[in-house]
C-alpha cells in the first residue's frame, strides 16, 4: 500500500494505485475508514504501529465491497475493535434491500454489497460524532452513504460521493476514463444534491451537534464567496484517486455541480 502522511491527524493509504483509505488519529488511537478490498488489513495495522497508534473502530462510509473487504480480517486481529456504519446502510450490509417509502424507486444493485460476518457494534447517523469526526449524511451512491468531517484540519471524508482518479466528478456523474463509480451509484439526482451539500460552507462545519457559520470555526466569510461562486474551504478526501486525494477549496457554480 502506499502510505501518504497528509498531517498529524490524517494518514492516507491507497491500494492498487487508485482505492484509498483513512486513518484517522485520536488521543487514544486511530480510527480507520474504509477497509478496501481484502486483504490489506495486516498491512494497515503495520502501519499504524509503525505510527504509535493502536487502531480503535473503523467507520464505514458505506457497505460496498471496496470498502468492506477487509473487515473480516480486521476482526479477526481486532475482536474489540467498534465497526460502525450509518443506521440506514446497516440494512444494506445485512442484506436488507428494501426502500423507504420517501426514497426514489431506483434499482440497488445487490452484487455490489458482499454479505459479511462481522456485526455492526454501533448505528450512527447525521451529526454524530465518532471521535474527532462529525458525520454527515451524502445519499445517492447508496442509500446510506456518509461523509466524516474532521474540523481539526477542515478534512472532508467523503466515500465514493466525489472520485478523482482521471479527474473530479460527482458521483452519478459519468466519466468515460473510469466509470465505476457511477455504475455502482443507486441514485444519480440525490448523488448530485449531496455533491452539493458537501461543499455548502454551513454544512461543511459544524459545532454541538448543530452545522454553524464558518466564523465559528475561524473561518472568513469573505473567503467563502468570489464572483457569485461558493468555495467550501475544507480539503475533501475521497476513496478513488491515483496521485493526490486532496481538493480544497473546491469551488462550485450557483447552477449546482453539473452547472
Amino acid at each position: 500500500m502506499r502510505v501518504t502522511t497528509i498531517d498529524q491527524h490524517l494518514i492516507q493509504l491507497t491500494q492498487w494505485g487508485a482505492v484509498n483509505c483513512y486513518l484517522v488519529r485520536e488521543k487514544d488511537g486511530f480510527t480507520l475508514v474504509d477497509s478496501c478490498y481484502r486483504g490489506v488489513d495486516r498491512f494497515i495495522l503495520e502501519i499504524a504501529a509503525k505510527a504509535s497508534g493502536p487502531l480503535k473502530r473503523i467507520v464505514l462510509t458505506h457497505a460496498h465491497r471496496d470498502h468492506v473487504g477487509s473487515l473480516e480480517g480486521f476482526r479477526e486481529k481486532l475482536p474489540n475493535a467498534q465497526i460502525m456504519i450509518s443506521v440506514r446502510e446497516r440494512r444494506l450490509y445485512e442484506g436488507d434491500f428494501s426502500l423507504d417509502t420517501d426514497e426514489p424507486k431506483s434499482r440497488i444493485r445487490r452484487g455490489d454489497f458482499p454479505r459479511c460476518k462481522v456485526k455492526v457494534d454501533r448505528a450512527v447517523s447525521e451529526h454524530d460524532l465518532i471521535g474527532s469526526l462529525r458525520v454527515i449524511s451524502t445519499p445517492g451512491h447508496t442509500p446510506g452513504q456518509i461523509a466524516l468531517f474532521d474540523s481539526r484540519n477542515a478534512a472532508l471524508i467523503v466515500g465514493d460521493a466525489f472520485s478523482l482518479l482521471f479527474g473530479l466528478s460527482a458521483a452519478g456523474q459519468l466519466n468515460w476514463l473510469f466509470p465505476f463509480p457511477t455504475l455502482a451509484t443507486w441514485n444519480a439526482q440525490m448523488a448530485f444534491a449531496s455533491a452539493d451539500k458537501a461543499h455548502a460552507p454551513q454544512t461543511v462545519v459544524s459545532s454541538a451537534g448543530s452545522w454553524t457559520g464558518l466564523e465559528r470555526s475561524g473561518f472568513d466569510d469573505e473567503s467563502c464567496s468570489k464572483k457569485g461562486s461558493r468555495v467550501c474551504l475544507a480539503y475533501v478526501y475521497v476513496s478513488n484517486c491515483r496521485y493526490s486525494a486532496m481538493v480544497g477549496p473546491f469551488q462550485q457554480r450557483q447552477k449546482g455541480f453539473l452547472g
